[in-house]
């Protein structure tokens, strides 16, 4: 349910009819569509800027997704395949030995 004070600015039909006629009287019937065409493209345009908005101001404090595709093992295979077939590294002498 909307807020008391935002349903009373809502107009409703006799309020949009009564624009419309008041519109149509001002501006007569050829330029009309084109006014209410611009007001609507107008309206269309700040409906997306709000919503951008919002989505950026929902999402800005979110961390940034990893870069790539998080399926991808190819690296971690090939070094797994590779130390597998190398040998293993001499260990090193120890310390206190005498050579």
């Amino acid at each position: 349910m909307p807020h008391p004070v935002i349903a009373f600015l809502a107009p409703g039909g006799g309020e949009l009819l009564l624009v419309l006629l008041v519109l149509l009287l001002l501006f007569g019937p050829k330029d009309a569509p084109r006014i209410l065409r611009t007001l609507q493209n107008k309206l269309k345009k700040l409906k997306h800027m709000v919503a951008d908005f919002q989505h950026n101001l929902m999402t800005s404090d979110l961390p940034d997704p990893p870069q790539g595709n998080p399926q991808d093992t190819r690296v971690y295979d090939e070094e797994k395949a590779s130390a597998a077939t190398d040998p293993p590294p001499p260990p090193p002498p120890a310390e206190g030995s005498a050579s």
